[in-house]
């Protein structure tokens, strides 16, 4: 059994053990750290029961004891999880848990909403491709750091032409990938070799019923493409999430939208609350703060026996408030942490690569943290850009919502939003 262990990835400085095979995660404490650090020196359950009955005067049986109840955590981890467990992490790792990487902001759906085609002023299909030798280097040392989860997205990901290339690597490193795609693309092959190679999870726009879908996405037949990705994914035994981006012309069709998830089956569906691109944006496209607040309370009521898992991504406010308002009501902070995810960590735990090379705390900022190119490593943007940042970002959310019991959960909402980070993001932008 104290061979699973060998199984995951460890970030023992932090006390994470992360399954790339499902996507497990397994939060250890300071005995339990030990424990599997002799393990992995090639100790035996048995010497190391012996060394703490040594060292504590405990009973050698009952170190024992401990030792098995924590290989069989390992061997049969909880259940799938939609939150990673690491959020909640009072310090910066040395090395971010998660990658986003932009492959392209090239597309073949043409969404009045994106932010990679308002960014570029809607010139997004003549973009570059990013360099395929960078996300070599990058997946290489993602790898040897010990990076958790990498996720491509664009754009549209699958028309990078060397997007399988990337996935056989990243799957001979033993990294649990994501696929972030509209899935208008998606044939048998695709799904049968991103399953072989370590495709975990396959991320599919939906924004509504289909005449609503089409209308946003702007592509005839958008909707049944993505009803036929979906069982694509399904049958080929990957998890599928269906993520719908909520703006003010869909506003109306959430509970639409997420009846036809559960009829096709997913597990999880996710509203993405479309996120302004500064405070001038006059897109149209958000939706009132009053608005959201009856989208989430109307998700937060549903049965809890209901099979389909609704969550609202991106680092909303508990107090979902413009300005932070203190919560005290326990009971509704109780509700919304069943469907809101928290505080994205951007920027505390993962970042973004754009297509030219460019680290962001996540997709949606405009401000860059530096070029991988020029820097050469993820690791020394990591400690030399984004950690100044992130320090800022952590002061500012205690100074805004102190005093708020869910200041811990949202960290004071989205942090594209945070004058800090605007500050810090200014001073190293390229």
């Amino acid at each position: 059994m104290s061979s699973a262990v060998f199984s995951y990835k460890c970030r023992l400085d932090e006390g994470i053990l992360f399954s790339p095979n499902t996507g497990a995660e397994i939060r250890l404490n300071e005995s339990a750290i030990a424990i599997v650090r002799s393990l992995l020196a090639g100790q035996s359950p048995a010497e190391i029961a012996l060394a703490i009955s040594r060292e504590y005067s405990v009973k050698k049986s009952d170190a024992l004891n401990d030792i098995h109840e924590l290989l069989q955590c390992i061997a049969n981890p909880p259940g799938d999880s939609c939150v990673e467990i690491e959020k909640d992490l009072p310090s910066l790792p040395a090395f971010p848990f998660a990658l986003e990487i932009e492959l392209t902001q090239r597309c073949n759906w043409s969404c009045s909403f994106c932010y990679n085609s308002l960014r570029s002023g809607g010139a997004y299909k003549g973009a570059a491709f990013i360099d395929s030798d960078l996300v070599m280097h990058m997946l290489d040392e993602c790898a040897e750091e010990g990076l958790l989860r990498v996720r491509y997205s664009g754009g549209e990901p699958t028309l990078h032409p060397k997007l399988n290339d990337f996935i056989s690597r990243a799957h001979e490193l033993g990294l649990y990938q994501i696929i972030f795609t509209n899935g208008s693309r998606l044939e048998p092959k695709f799904i049968e070799l991103w399953h072989k190679h370590g495709v975990r999870e396959v991320m599919l726009s939906l924004h509504g019923p289909q005449e609503i879908h089409d209308s946003l996405v702007r592509v005839r037949n958008g909707y049944s493409r993505v009803c036929s990705a979906v069982q694509l994914c399904r049958e080929a035994g990957l998890k599928v999430v269906l993520e719908m981006t909520l703006v003010r012309h869909n506003q109306q069709f959430v509970a639409d939208t997420m009846r036809i998830a559960g009829q096709l089956g997913v597990s999880e569906f996710r509203i993405m609350r479309y996120v302004p691109r500064s405070e001038f944006d006059t897109s149209g496209h958000a939706i009132s703060d009053e608005s959201f607040k009856e989208i989430v309370d109307m998700v937060g009521n549903r049965p809890a026996a209901d099979a389909l898992r609704v969550l609202f991504p991106c680092s909303q406010r508990y107090c979902l408030s413009v300005s932070p308002k203190p919560i005290e009501d326990s009971v509704e902070i109780q509700n919304r942490s069943r469907v809101l995810l928290g505080h994205c960590r951007a920027g505390l735990n993962w970042v973004s690569i754009s297509q030219a090379g460019e680290l962001r705390l996540c997709p949606h900022s405009t401000r860059g943290l530096g070029n991988l190119r020029d820097a050469g490593s993820i690791k020394s943007l990591w400690s030399q850009n984004v950690k100044p940042v992130a320090a800022n970002l952590l002061a500012a959310g205690a100074e805004h919502c102190g005093g708020c019991v869910a200041a811990n959960r949202c960290a004071g909402g989205c942090p594209l939003r945070n004058s800090a980070l605007l500050a810090v993001g200014a001073s190293t932008q390229n």
